[in-house]
């Protein structure tokens, strides 16, 4: 009995996929989390960053978002990793997927900057991010390294399917 009350538990689980044919690239995700109140927000392009569409919730820290290049991203939890700053890693001000959004444009923009700015995030999430060709890249941290694993990889609630 005891574990059948234990499947009616509602799980909360954070979904992100990527769609593309050979016109478009469709990047849908939801955030699943106890806090109600979300909210989108909106910043114009800058003379040294991009415009960009935030998805986040009422503490103004992005969870998900778009640049005005077709860059997207959003995160999924749930994960403990061993994650430590290495040397030379540089530190941003606020939220790093925020800073990655103003400033890359392509996976690979996305995958250097991560390289070279230290996300703490990385130690109980991971990050999807696809750009407007279709191509998409999850990047998380594994026994302390980060880990970069292109749109071949099918895990943890992330489905790239391409037609």
């Amino acid at each position: 009995m005891v574990f059948f009350a234990f499947l009616s538990v509602p799980i909360h689980a954070c979904t992100i996929f990527v769609l593309t044919d050979t016109n478009r690239t469709l990047f849908c995700n939801n955030e699943d989390y106890s806090n109600p109140l979300t909210r989108m927000w909106f910043v114009p392009a800058g003379d040294v960053f991009y415009g960009f569409v935030y998805i986040g919730f009422d503490d103004g820290w992005a969870q998900g978002g778009l640049n005005t290049e077709g860059l997207a991203f959003d995160w999924v939890a749930g994960y403990m990793e061993e994650w430590e700053a290495t040397i030379g890693m540089k530190r941003v001000r606020g939220n790093p997927s925020e800073r990655m959004l103003e400033t890359c444009s392509t996976i690979e923009d996305a995958i250097t900057f991560y390289r070279n700015h230290w996300e703490p995030g990385f130690a109980r999430a991971k990050i999807l991010v696809a750009d407007r060709s279709g191509a998409s890249v999850i990047i998380g941290a594994k026994d302390d390294e980060l880990q970069v694993e292109h749109d071949d990889y099918f895990g943890f609630g992330i489905f790239h399917y391409q037609k």
